[in-house]
C-alpha cells in the first residue's frame, strides 16, 4: 500500500515507512494513494459474516 501527505500529493511512501514515521515531515496526514472496491457479492452478503 502507498500513501502519500495531504501536503504533498506527489511523495508516496509505502506502509511501513508511514507507521513508523507516524506523520509526514510537511505536517500534513497520511492518505491511500489507492483505496480498492469491496466485492459487491461481500456487501449483498454482509448480514450471513459473523463479527
Amino acid at each position: 500500500m502507498k500513501l502519500y501527505s495531504t501536503n504533498n500529493h506527489e511523495q508516496l511512501v509505502d506502509f511501513k515507512t508511514a507507521v513508523f514515521n507516524s506523520m509526514p515531515l510537511d505536517k500534513g496526514l497520511y492518505m491511500p494513494a489507492d483505496i480498492p472496491s469491496l466485492n459487491p457479492a461481500f456487501l449483498e452478503n454482509i448480514d450471513q459474516y459473523s463479527l
